[in-house]
C-alpha cells in the first residue's frame, strides 16, 4: 500500500496528547493489589482516544496488518483455555484477552497512522517517553537527595537504586533509553539542535546510572553498536565520537553512583554481580515444566500453579507467575506447538524489520522495539500495558514501513462500534479495579484487622478472580472440606497467588486433616514470603496450634527447618 503524506493531527494537539500520555509514567499511586493499574488505566485511556482520531481520520478503509490479526487469535486462546478448564478463572481469561486485544488495536493504529503521516506516530510517542523520561530522571535526584517536601508527588527511593515513579529500577532504565533513542529522534529530524540534544543524553544515562539496571547495559552497548554501523540517512559528523563519549560518561556515572548515595543518603550501595542464578533457575525449571506439558502449556496467567511444585527453584521472597522470558512465556503459555508457531511468526516479522534497518528513520523505531525486546527476555516489560501498547504501535510503524502482509481492510463504518465496545470493555475493567482497590484499601486500613463481612464484598463484573480472593481470604477456614470445595480453593490462590493465600489454604486444610496438602502449601509459602513474613506467619501458626490439635498434626517446624 502506497502511503498517503500529510499530518493527521496538528502540533499543538500532539503535544497535548503527548503530555497526558507521559503521566502514565509519572503518577505517584501504586495502590495494592494492582499497584500500576492506575499508571496503566490512564495509558490505556489516553491511546484510546488517540486511536479513535486516528482511525476515524484515516483514509476510507481502515487497514488491518497481519501482526493486529495474530494478536486477535492470541487474545481468543485464554477463553478456549477457561472453557477447557485450564484457567481457574473467568477473571483471569478477561484479563489476558483484553491485554491482548489491546494490544491488537495499538498495531492496527501504528501501521494506519505510519501509512497515513509518516513519522507522525513516532513523533507522538517519542515526545512522550522524552517528557516522561527527563522528569523521571529529576524525580530520581529527589529521591537521591531526600526531599521530603514532595512526598505526595514521588515515591520514596530504594536503597542505591531509584526508580522514581514507575517502582521498578529496570523498568525505568528501559523508559530512559526510549528517551535517549527519542531524543536521537528529535535530533535526525531538525526538531532539536545539537547541545540540546547532547545535555537531554547525558542527563539521561545518568539516570540509568542510578537505577543500577544490568539489563540497560546490554541495551546501551546495542544502542551504541546499532547507531554507530546503521544510522546513515541524516548521520551526525561525528557520530562515532560522540557514542563513545558517552559510552565513557556512563561508565564514570556508574562508579559516582555509590559515592552519591553515601553522601547523601549515608548508605552503602546494593551489590549486584554480573551473574543472576535466579534467573537462571528459573529457566532451567521453566523447560523442565514445559516438558511435563507440551501439547497445551499450562494456561494464560497460569505458569504459577506449575512453579509451585517446582522443587529446583530458590526462595524468591515473592510469589513466582512468569518465566521472565517471553520466549519461554508464550510456550508455557501454549504448549510447543502453538507457541512455537507465534515465535515463528514473530522471528519472520523481526527478521523483515532487520532488512529494512537501513531504511530513511527506521533504525530509531527498530532501536525502541530491541530496547523492550531485550529487556522482555530477562524481565516482564510486556505484561505491563504502558510498555505493551507503546511496543504495539512501534511494532505498526515497523510492520507499514517493511510493506508487511495485510490481511483485512474494514470500512470506517465499522470502526465506531468497535472503538465504542473497546470503551466499553476498557471502562468495566476500570470499574471493577477501582472496587478491589477501594475494598482492599478499606479491609486493610478501616476495619482494623477484623474480617469483612461477605455481603459487604465489591460487586465485580469482570475481574471474578478477585471477588473469590477476597470472599476466600475474608472467611473463616471451613470444616469439613470438600474436594470441589478445595479445587476452587486452590482455583483462587492460583489466580492471585500470595504467601497469605497461601497460608490460607493450609489453614483449611490442617483443619480438614489434610496434613500433607497443608505441607505442600505452607512449603510454598516458604519458597514465596520474605524473611519477616514467615516468620510473622510461622507465629501465628503456633498460636492457632496451641488451639487445635489439627494444627500440631501437619507438624510444620517453620520455613528455616521445612
Amino acid at each position: 500500500m502506497a502511503q498517503i503524506s500529510g499530518r493527521l493531527l496538528p502540533p499543538i494537539l500532539t503535544l497535548l496528547l503527548s503530555v497526558l500520555l507521559a503521566l502514565a509514567w509519572l503518577l505517584p499511586n501504586h495502590n495494592q493489589p494492582w499497584t500500576t493499574f492506575q499508571s496503566e488505566s490512564w495509558l490505556a485511556i489516553v491511546l484510546l482516544l488517540v486511536a479513535s482520531v486516528v482511525l476515524l481520520r484515516a483514509p476510507f478503509r481502515v487497514e488491518l496488518p497481519i501482526a493486529s490479526i495474530v494478536a486477535v487469535f492470541m487474545a481468543l486462546l485464554p477463553w478456549g483455555q477457561f472453557l477447557a478448564g485450564e484457567i481457574h478463572s473467568f477473571g483471569t481469561a478477561w484479563i489476558n484477552s483484553i491485554y491482548l486485544l489491546g494490544f491488537s488495536l495499538a498495531i492496527s493504529v501504528g501501521w494506519n497512522w505510519e501509512r497515513r503521516a509518516p513519522g507522525e506516530t513516532m513523533d507522538f510517542l517519542f515526545l512522550a517517553i522524552t517528557i516522561a523520561s527527563v522528569v523521571s530522571v529529576a524525580l530520581q535526584v529527589c529521591q537521591l537527595l531526600q526531599i521530603g517536601d514532595l512526598d505526595i508527588w514521588v515515591l520514596n527511593g530504594g536503597r542505591g537504586r531509584f526508580s522514581a515513579n514507575l517502582n521498578q529500577p529496570n523498568m525505568l532504565a528501559s523508559l530512559l533509553l526510549l528517551g535517549v533513542i527519542g531524543v536521537a529522534w528529535a535530533y535526525a529530524n531538525e526538531k532539536l539542535g545539537a547541545l540540546v540534544s547532547v545535555l537531554l543524553v547525558l542527563w539521561l544515562l545518568f539516570g540509568v546510572q542510578l537505577t543500577e539496571s544490568r539489563t540497560a547495559w546490554l541495551n546501551m552497548l546495542a544502542l551504541l553498536i546499532g547507531f554507530a554501523v546503521f544510522w546513515r540517512i541524516q548521520r551526525p559528523k561525528y557520530l562515532t565520537l560522540v557514542l563513545v563519549g558517552f559510552a565513557a560518561y556512563s561508565v564514570l556515572a556508574h562508579f559516582s553512583i555509590p559515592i552519591l548515595n553515601e553522601l547523601f543518603r549515608s548508605q552503602e550501595t546494593v551489590s549486584r554481580g554480573l551473574y543472576d542464578a535466579y534467573r537462571i533457575a528459573i529457566w532451567r525449571e521453566s523447560v523442565d515444566l514445559l516438558i511435563q506439558r507440551p501439547y497445551f502449556g499450562y494456561g494464560w496467567g497460569q505458569a504459577q500453579e506449575a512453579y509451585l511444585a517446582a522443587e529446583g527453584l530458590p526462595d524468591f521472597g515473592g510469589a513466582l507467575s512468569h518465566s521472565h522470558n517471553i520466549f519461554i512465556e508464550l510456550l508455557l503459555n501454549n504448549g510447543v506447538l502453538l507457541g512455537g508457531l507465534l515465535l515463528v511468526f514473530f522471528a519472520a516479522q523481526f527478521w523483515q524489520f532487520f532488512r529494512n534497518i537501513r531504511a530513511p528513520n527506521f533504525i530509531f523505531p527498530f532501536a525502541a522495539f530491541w530496547v523492550l525486546f531485550v529487556h522482555a527476555q530477562l524481565e516482564l516489560p510486556l505484561h505491563y500495558a504502558y510498555f505493551l501498547l507503546p511496543f504495539g504501535l512501534i511494532l505498526g510503524v515497523l510492520s507499514q514501513k517493511s510493506g508487511l502482509l495485510v490481511l483485512l481492510s474494514v470500512r470506517k463504518l465499522f470502526v465506531v462500534p468497535a472503538l465504542v465496545l473497546t470503551a466499553g470493555l476498557l471502562a468495566l475493567t476500570i470499574r471493577d479495579c477501582f472496587e478491589v482497590e477501594r475494598t482492599v484499601h478499606t479491609i486493610r486500613y478501616g476495619n482494623k484487622g477484623q474480617l469483612k463481612q461477605l455481603d459487604d464484598l465489591p460487586s465485580l463484573f469482570v475481574l471474578t478472580q478477585w471477588r473469590d480472593r477476597l470472599e476466600f481470604a475474608n472467611a473463616e477456614p471451613l470444616s469439613p472440606l470438600t474436594e470441589a470445595k478445595y479445587q476452587w480453593m486452590k482455583g483462587v490462590v492460583v489466580s492471585t497467588p500470595s504467601p497469605f493465600m497461601y497460608f490460607r489454604l493450609a489453614q483449611n486444610l490442617a483443619l480438614d486433616g489434610q496434613s500433607e496438602r497443608a505441607r505442600f502449601w505452607l512449603s510454598a509459602l516458604c519458597r514465596a514470603s520474605p524473611e519477616d513474613y514467615k516468620k510473622k506467619l510461622f507465629a501465628h501458626w503456633s498460636e492457632l496450634s496451641t488451639a487445635n490439635s489439627k494444627y500440631v498434626a501437619v507438624n510444620w517446624k517453620g520455613c528455616a527447618l521445612r
